[in-house]
C-alpha cells in the first residue's frame, strides 16, 4: 500500500505579500519548490500518492492533487486531520506531512525519515528542542486519535500532536547540516540566507 505525502501550502504568507511561497523557485533546480519536493518523495517512493494540503488555489497550474483542511479554519492542524483521515480511508501504513516551503530538502533525509523507527507512531526532528511537525511521518490512526484530542481541546499548535502522542513520538535525529536543508522560507529575508 502506498504511503500518503501531503505538501502543506495552505498558509496565506502574509510576509510575502501573499505569494505563494511553493511555487518560488528552489535555488538548487530553479523549479517550484512544491514541484521539486513532489519529486523527491517520488524518488523516494515510487508508489507514493503525493497531494497538496489546504488551501491550494494558488497551485491550479501544480498537477497534483488536492486535500483541504478537514476542517478549515484551524490552521495547519486542519490540514493534519485530513492528511491521516485520507491515509487511514486508504490504508496508508503512514502519512508524510512536509512544509510546502522547505526548498533544500534532501532526498537522503526524506529516505531516513521514511525509514527511521519504522513501529514509531510519529517521526520528526526537533530542532532547538521542538517538534518540526511538517517534516513528519505519522501512523494514520494514533495520529488522527490525537488531532482529534487536541481539536477537541482547543490545542491547534501541531507540535501539541507529536506531544500528544507522547513516547509514541519518537525523533529523527539531525545532522547541523541537515537542520539547515530543513529551514522554511518565513519571510523575504529567508530566501537570500
Amino acid at each position: 500500500m502506498p504511503i500518503v505525502f501531503g505538501i502543506f501550502v495552505g498558509g496565506r504568507a502574509t510576509r510575502f505579500g501573499g505569494v505563494a511561497k511553493g511555487l518560488l523557485p528552489a535555488p538548487a533546480t530553479g523549479e517550484p519548490i512544491v514541484e521539486r519536493l513532489a519529486a523527491l518523495v517520488r524518488a523516494a517512493r515510487a508508489d507514493a500518492e503525493v497531494m497538496l494540503v489546504g488551501a491550494a488555489g494558488a497551485y491550479e497550474a501544480v498537477r497534483i492533487d488536492v486535500i483541504p483542511d478537514s476542517p478549515g479554519g484551524v490552521g495547519p492542524i486542519g490540514g493534519l486531520a485530513a492528511l491521516v483521515e485520507h491515509a487511514a480511508a486508504r490504508g496508508a501504513p503512514a502519512a508524510v506531512a512536509l512544509a510546502g516551503d522547505m526548498p533544500s530538502v534532501t532526498l537522503k533525509l526524506l529516505e531516513r525519515l521514511l525509514l527511521h523507527a519504522p513501529e514509531a507512531d510519529a517521526v520528526a526532528p526537533r530542532l532547538d528542542d521542538k517538534w518540526h511537525p511538517l517534516f513528519a511521518r505519522y501512523r494514520p490512526e494514533p495520529a488522527l486519535a490525537a488531532v482529534e484530542r487536541c481539536l477537541a481541546s482547543g490545542r491547534l499548535g501541531l507540535y501539541r500532536v507529536l506531544a500528544d502522542l507522547g513516547d509514541g513520538a519518537v525523533q529523527l535525529p539531525v545532522t547541523p547540516e541537515e537542520a539547515l536543508a530543513l529551514r522554511d522560507w518565513d519571510e523575504p529575508g529567508d530566501i537570500r540566507r
